[in-house]
C-alpha cells in the first residue's frame, strides 16, 4: 500500500476509536444523571 493509503487507514481507525470513546463517556454521564429505579422486589431476599 502507498503511504497515502496507510495514512488514510490510520485516520479512519483513530476517528472510529475516538468516536466510540466519546459515545461511551456520553452514555456514562447520561446514566449518572438519570439513575435507574430499582426493579420491583430487587431488595427482597428469598
Amino acid at each position: 500500500m502507498c503511504p497515502f493509503c496507510f495514512s488514510t487507514l490510520g485516520m479512519i481507525v483513530v476517528s472510529t476509536a475516538a468516536g466510540g470513546g466519546v459515545a461511551a463517556l456520553i452514555a456514562k454521564a447520561s446514566r449518572r444523571q438519570n439513575p435507574q429505579p430499582p426493579a420491583p422486589g430487587a431488595d427482597q431476599r428469598r
